[in-house]
């Protein structure tokens, strides 16, 4: 965890955080003045650029991730308080390279935020299935489908410098998934549901998460809100065009 007392200490860290973005993948920080909470969060743009919308993000460019009961937003897993399985955002179409996750309020219970490197996951492919690592890079590994959005993946890709890069989504009753290679994603799930592949944390208010949004998977256990302690974390993408995005494989 870094700690910074305003969102301005933060900018002024901006190589740091850049650095450990590019040796860890993901970074967790704490502002602790939250008088200005949302502004405060748009201002990430000074550090990773232009702001990617998503279909439901305000104009800001912020996505309001709590509970809603919208019928508009009933295929959209984040908006109820079930578990949102480990993945990687914009399957549908401009992936950004850096997903950030604000806590504005957290919830009474659960709600804990878990994440799994994809550099973990294709070593473990690597080593499980060495003849069959070739299939993973197919453009046609998976199809993804939800409230008519569809997209044809490859599970790994590379990078312009070489680097690859994941994408993932579970087949979870709002994200229809069919992947060309079933005992394979069975493979996969079963490494991503074990607990001690994951890092789990509990976030704060304050808390924001910044993540390789091609190098790391993030998702939630579920929870449940009081009257008192609703829920309701803020998420931004980014295109950070200049960043190195990706990893290594061993």
């Amino acid at each position: 965890m870094f700690n910074f007392l305003t969102i301005k200490d933060l900018l002024l860290a901006k190589n740091q955080i850049l650095e450990e973005i590019k040796t860890n993948h993901y970074i967790l920080v704490n502002i602790s003045d939250t008088s200005n909470m949302r502004n405060d969060f748009v201002n990430l743009n000074f550090i990773f650029g232009k702001i990617l919308h998503h279909t439901r993000s305000e104009n800001s460019g912020i996505a309001v991730v709590a509970i809603n009961k919208d019928p508009m937003l009933k295929d959209f897993k984040g908006a109820n308080n079930s578990e949102h399985f480990l993945h990687t955002d914009g399957m549908y179409g401009k992936i950004p390279k850096i997903m950030a996750l604000q806590c504005q309020n957290p919830a009474q219970n659960g709600g804990e935020s878990c994440i799994v490197l994809g550099q973990n996951l294709f070593n473990y492919l690597s080593e499980s299935i060495p003849s069959k690592i070739e299939n993973l890079f197919e453009t046609d590994f998976f199809r993804v489908a939800r409230a008519g959005e569809e997209s044809t993946k490859p599970l790994f890709s590379y990078s312009k410098s070489s680097k690859i890069t994941i994408s993932f989504r579970k087949n979870d009753g709002f994200a229809k998934v069919i992947c060309k290679y079933p005992e394979i994603y069975g493979m996969i799930l079963d490494y991503l549901e074990n607990r001690n592949n994951q890092v789990t944390f509990t976030m704060k208010k304050g808390d924001i998460l910044i993540a390789d949004n091609t190098a790391v998977l993030h998702g939630r256990t579920p929870f449940q809100n009081s009257k008192n302690n609703i829920r309701i974390m803020n998420r931004l993408w980014f295109e950070a065009e200049e960043l190195d995005n990706g990893f290594k494989s061993k």
